[in-house]
């Protein structure tokens, strides 16, 4: 069974809302894409997964939409570095949207790995 990269968004006084359906190719190969990024110096986007899922590890939104538009922009440069890396980025692409209402609003994430 396939795992998919969600975004998870807690807002002021709420509840964590997923602002996403999940992205299939990151969250399966989470492992492949931190390590190609770690070979570049990037943040690995497995960072912003929770120590303790029903713990509460959240981080700035800003942060993960800094960490997703560097990944992106450096596989767009460097499409070699993973063999799927046009799905890559056509997917984190996605995530930065997801991410950008709430880096604009101050929200807090965090990345979940959901079936």
């Amino acid at each position: 069974m396939r795992l998919c990269l969600q975004v998870l968004v807690r807002r002021p006084r709420s509840k964590p809302v997923a602002v996403s359906d999940g992205q299939p190719a990151l969250g399966s190969n989470l492992k492949l894409l931190d390590k190609a990024l770690a070979k570049a110096g990037l943040r690995p986007l497995s960072d912003f997964l929770p120590a303790d899922p029903a713990g509460g590890d959240w981080f700035p939104a800003t942060d993960g939409l800094a960490a997703v538009t560097a990944a992106a922009e450096y596989l767009e440069a460097t499409p070699l570095a993973l063999p799927w890396s046009d799905i890559a980025v056509r997917e984190l692409s996605s995530v930065g949207s997801e991410l950008a209402p709430a880096a604009a609003e101050g929200y807090r994430f965090r990345f979940a790995l959901a079936r």
